[in-house]
């Protein structure tokens, strides 16, 4: 279902096992998300090889998950145009070791 979700390339480059591999291993690293508190969202371009070039929005949430409590592990989904609709190009599950930014407390 989330791999649906995702552009065309990532769902070319994946198949639904590499991706549940991907969601297993970021799960094993910091627990599977309970809740989320939206945080915020950045306007900004993705850019990659051969010429990879869209706008992005990147949504940031405070996640609980059944290793971390809130505030200590994030969400971030992005979002892009894909083939005439929205799709995300990412999903990932993120810490900061030196400190949370300020925009996420």
């Amino acid at each position: 279902m989330l791999r649906n979700a995702m552009e065309k390339g990532f769902r070319d480059y994946y198949d639904d096992t590499a991706f549940a591999s991907l969601i297993d291993q970021m799960f094993a690293m910091y627990g599977k998300p309970l809740d989320a508190e939206y945080k915020m969202d950045e306007l900004g371009r993705k850019t990659g090889t051969g010429g990879y070039d869209k706008p992005m929005r990147k949504f940031w949430y405070s996640t609980r998950t059944t290793k971390y409590e809130k505030g200590t592990v994030f969400l971030t989904v992005e979002v892009v145009p894909d083939e005439g609709h929205l799709a995300s190009s990412g999903v990932a599950l993120v810490t900061f070791p030196v400190g949370v930014p300020p925009a996420l407390k």
